[in-house]
């Protein structure tokens, strides 16, 4: 075993024990590989939505519905009825994006999945930022700096409640479309 395939086996295992735990502890991430991992998670610790607001040109947005692992998690969490998914893409002007697994998830699960189309932006810090949200409680917070640098929390309801309103705030304005949506998320 490599120093680098130890140290991803050690940041794996990290990632399982806070999130089963749900410990208030934060957690970083520097690359695609670990930001997918934290996504994986995010779908296998939710209980009731999972709010996504990413950019159309997000490499780990396309990713995360491209891998088969983590389309599995997505159906796993879609199919206990009562949970929602619900997709923002801003700057959208090309939906090639969303023929990928998404359109499979829309079809499967149609009352549970919804997918906005958005000229707005979020920023954090003064960057660009998208982020992942569920339960009022787990969040992971992306700025597009170049860096793509990553932070959340499994059980931070302060900031998971404030990213949740921006992204009620962001969906329901005026420069954001709807592409599809059956079910009320």
């Amino acid at each position: 075993m490599t120093f680098l395939s130890a140290f991803d086996d050690l940041y794996e295992r990290n990632i399982i024990k806070i999130s089963k735990n749900k410990e208030d502890s934060i957690f970083y991430c520097s690359n695609e590989k670990e930001s997918v991992l934290i996504d994986a998670h995010i779908f296998k610790t939710a209980e009731r939505y999972v709010y996504i607001f990413s950019s159309v040109n997000c490499p780990e947005l396309e990713k995360v519905f491209n891998d088969a692992k983590c389309i599995a998690i997505i159906r796993n969490f879609l199919d206990v009825v009562e949970r929602k998914l619900c997709i923002i893409i801003d700057n959208c002007s090309d939906v090639s994006m969303i023929q990928t697994n998404i359109k499979d998830l829309i079809l499967k699960y149609s009352s549970q999945v919804s997918v906005y189309l958005s000229f707005a932006h979020f920023t954090y810090k003064d960057k660009s930022a998208h982020f992942v949200v569920s339960d009022d409680k787990t969040f992971k917070l992306v700025t597009d700096n170049g860096r793509d640098l990553s932070f959340g929390n499994f059980n931070s309801q302060s900031n998971a409640r404030c990213l949740k309103e921006a992204f009620e705030k962001i969906k329901n304005s005026k420069s954001t479309y709807t592409y599809y949506t059956k079910g009320e998320t």
